[in-house]
């Protein structure tokens, strides 16, 4: 039979369930599941509902093993990535005690300047390698943890992906390339820094052992067989489970070459062999997150298209949106639009209107309103290609390294304007795709943990000659 593995893939709008198998002529991905994501307000917090992704993901995984079984194909493992920062905790009794809060969530507005006071900054930076944003877990957990709102009794610290993992085998693990994100972890070592836990008064009994990419933590358990027909002796194995870390697995990167993983964020960056704690590289607010096979993904986190799309939702609610290729030929057939924003600016975390968010943006520095929807789309476009060829800028200068080329994996790899116009800002030659970067890189670590891949690099050079990019 023809071994396959499934790839759970969750972002912050959608999730995604691929059967993947690779052969000599090249690889089949099929999308068996897909499903929309977002948080909502609960118990006075923005919160997602864990039982809605869950039963997506239940439904993904049992048309993945119906479709198996008419292939001929056999399912070897599942696999999860989600995005970074955000966890649950599971109590005594084994289950969720409550939906996991989102990272946009207020609860850790003025947390930082809490944190710095009991360890200096630059000193936090040494120890984890990872750029300051409000909503890491470092300021999640501080905000919980020392609020009423934490609960008695004896309690586990799970991530978003290992919280799937712990429902499909009953295990506790935690992976590395995601909790990396979490700002609680030693760059060094790789594992939970204890001194950190002691010094901002946290419990770090209650963080689950860090893994590698990679890892079987166990098999299938008996309510997942039952739920979606998975035979017993399915594995669980930890891929990259930072979606960034597994698009970056799944991306057929050139030597000296960028990447630019592209969606509701950017992260934009270089793969190391160790990290880079230097002065410059906090100044500049670049972070060092764990990849696979002990690399780094050093990169700036930037806000990217959550800007684009909260403008179309906004208009869509207003039922005066344009159809994207309109859009898309209205915003390339006009010149350049006059001004520029920010996408880092912290008004436009989580605005009750974008729109109005940017509106004001501009006001501010003296620029022209801008309100048509064409105009506006590609102000923000060329904002965020701005905002690239100044993180390529920084990327040379603190490692030292000449980028021959950025390659743009994931959905926003998809619109043709935003990567022209990053050619145009940063000078450098643009390869587009993978769309599905993320759930592939997913796939091949799975794929090299059964032992069909020799490595990484094997897998990226399988990956290489059969899926082609656009330059």
């Amino acid at each position: 039979m023809i071994p396959a593995y499934i790839a759970v893939d969750l972002g912050a709008s959608s999730g995604r369930v691929i059967l993947g198998t690779f052969r000599d002529n090249g690889p089949d991905f099929e999308i068996t599941g897909r499903f929309t994501n977002a948080f909502r307000r609960l118990n006075g917090h923005d919160r997602w509902d864990f039982e809605a992704l869950y039963s997506g993901i239940a439904a993904g995984i049992k048309k993945a093993a119906q479709i198996a079984e008419t292939k001929g194909y056999e399912i070897r493992s599942i696999g999860c990535d989600t995005w970074g920062v955000d966890y649950g905790l599971i109590g005594e009794d084994g289950e969720l005690i409550e939906d996991p809060i989102a990272y946009r969530d207020s609860r850790t507005d003025g947390v930082p300047e809490k944190i710095f006071k009991r360890v200096d900054k630059k000193a936090l930076y040494s120890i984890t390698g990872i750029q300051q944003l409000v909503f890491n877990t470092i300021n999640q957990l501080y905000a919980h943890f020392h609020s009423q709102e934490w609960p008695t009794g004896k309690v586990s610290l799970l991530m978003m992906p290992d919280l799937i993992h712990y429902r499909l085998c009953g295990v506790k693990s935690g992976e590395y390339s995601n909790a990396s994100t979490s700002q609680l972890v030693n760059a060094s070592t790789g594992e939970w820094d204890s001194n950190l836990f002691s010094n901002l008064g946290l419990p770090i009994d209650v963080m689950p052992v860090i893994r590698k990419p990679g890892t079987v933590i166990g098999t299938v358990n008996i309510e997942t067989m039952e739920r979606t027909g998975i035979k017993e002796n399915v594995k669980i194995v930890l891929p990259a489970t930072h979606d960034t870390g597994s698009a970056i697995a799944g991306t057929p990167l050139n030597e000296g070459w960028a990447y630019l993983s592209s969606g509701t964020w950017s992260l934009l960056g270089l793969e190391l062999n160790k990290p880079c704690l230097t002065e410059k590289a906090a100044l500049a607010d670049f972070t060092n997150e764990g990849g696979v096979a002990g690399t780094i993904r050093f990169l700036r986190n930037v806000m990217g298209l959550w800007l684009l799309e909260s403008c179309r939702r906004e208009w869509q609610n207003e039922k005066i949106l344009l159809p994207y290729d309109d859009l898309l030929v209205r915003m390339e057939s006009m010149g350049t639009v006059e001004g520029i924003i920010d996408p880092d600016d912290p008004v436009f975390l989580n605005p009750p209107s974008m729109r109005s968010a940017i509106a004001g943006y501009l006001a501010g520095k003296g620029y022209k309103p801008v309100t048509e929807q064409a105009a506006l789309s590609r102000l923000i476009l060329q904002s965020l290609a701005s905002k690239y060829a100044d993180v390529v800028i920084s990327l040379q200068e603190i490692t030292g390294t000449k980028i021959k080329g950025i390659h743009i994996v994931g959905g926003g790899s998809q619109n043709r304007l935003l990567n022209k116009l990053t050619a145009e800002a940063t000078g450098l030659t643009i390869e587009a795709g993978p769309v599905e970067a993320t759930a592939i890189g997913n796939l091949s670590v799975q794929a090299i943990s059964d032992g069909f891949f020799k490595d990484i690099s094997e897998s990226r050079n399988y990956l290489r000659k059969h899926l082609k990019s656009e330059t």
